[in-house]
C-alpha cells in the first residue's frame, strides 16, 4: 500500500542502501547507481560507472498471490479501489576494471543484502521520504530469471556481457485513489407477481 510513484522510490532506495554500505577500506573508488537499458550500452557517459555497482529494473509483473484484494480502508474510514500488488525484478550488476574487483564487489554486495532481507519503511523512506506508510515492508530475494528474461538480460547487455544477479522485490501494493461510492441502505422491498395469461381450452 503505497504511492504510485513506489516502484521509482524503491530503485531509489535499492541505490541508497548499497552506497551507504560500501566499506571505503576495501573499495575506496566504488559507487552505486540506477541504471536503464541504454545505460549499459553507452560506453562513452561520462555518469557511467567505472567501479561499483548498478541496480536496473528489468521488469515489473503482478503478484500472483495477492491478486483478489479487497477493497483498501484508509484511516478515516473512506473506501478506494484494491490496491495493485506488483514484483518489481531488478539486475544487480557489478562494474570494475579487473575481474577479480568485480567478484569482489559482488560477492560483497549479496552478502550485505542476504544480511537485511526485509527492507522496513523506515529504511525505504530513508532515501524516498513519504513513499511508504510506517507498517509497511518489502522482501528483497535473489532469485534467478526465468529463460526468457535470461535471454533479454543478455540481449541488455551485449556486447559485453557483465557480471550480474538478479533480485526480486515483493510485494509492492500501490495505492489506488479511485474512491468507492456506495448507495445507501435500501428501506423498501418492492414485490411483483406475474399473472398467468389465460390458455384456451
Amino acid at each position: 500500500m503505497a504511492t504510485a510513484l513506489a516502484i521509482a522510490s524503491v530503485g531509489k532506495a535499492l541505490v541508497g542502501i548499497i552506497e551507504d554500505a560500501i566499506p571505503v577500506a576495501l573499495f575506496p573508488d566504488a559507487r552505486a547507481a540506477f541504471y536503464q537499458a541504454n545505460d549499459f550500452r553507452d560506453t562513452a557517459s561520462t555518469a557511467r560507472i567505472t567501479e561499483g555497482l548498478s541496480w536496473c529494473l528489468y521488469r515489473v509483473e503482478p503478484n500472483p498471490i495477492h491478486r483478489n484484494r479487497a477493497p483498501r480502508v484508509a484511516e478515516d474510514g473512506s473506501r478506494f479501489r484494491p490496491s495493485l500488488p506488483v514484483d518489481l525484478c531488478f539486475l544487480l550488476t557489478a562494474w570494475a576494471r579487473t575481474a577479480d574487483q568485480q567478484s569482489r564487489l559482488l560477492g560483497w554486495a549479496m552478502r550485505t543484502l542476504d544480511d537485511t532481507p526485509t527492507l522496513p519503511a523506515a529504511v525505504l523512506n530513508r532515501y524516498a521520504p513519504g513513499s511508504f506508510r510506517a507498517n509497511e515492508s518489502l522482501d528483497l530475494i535473489c532469485e534467478s530469471p526465468s529463460l526468457a528474461d535470461f535471454n533479454n538480460i543478455h540481449e541488455l547487455m551485449k556486447p559485453a556481457v557483465t557480471l550480474s544477479v538478479a533480485y526480486v522485490a515483493r510485494v509492492l501494493f500501490l495505492d489506488s485513489t479511485v474512491p468507492l461510492v456506495e448507495g445507501p441502505d435500501a428501506q423498501t422491498r418492492v414485490l411483483r407477481y406475474a399473472v398467468p395469461a389465460a390458455t384456451g381450452g
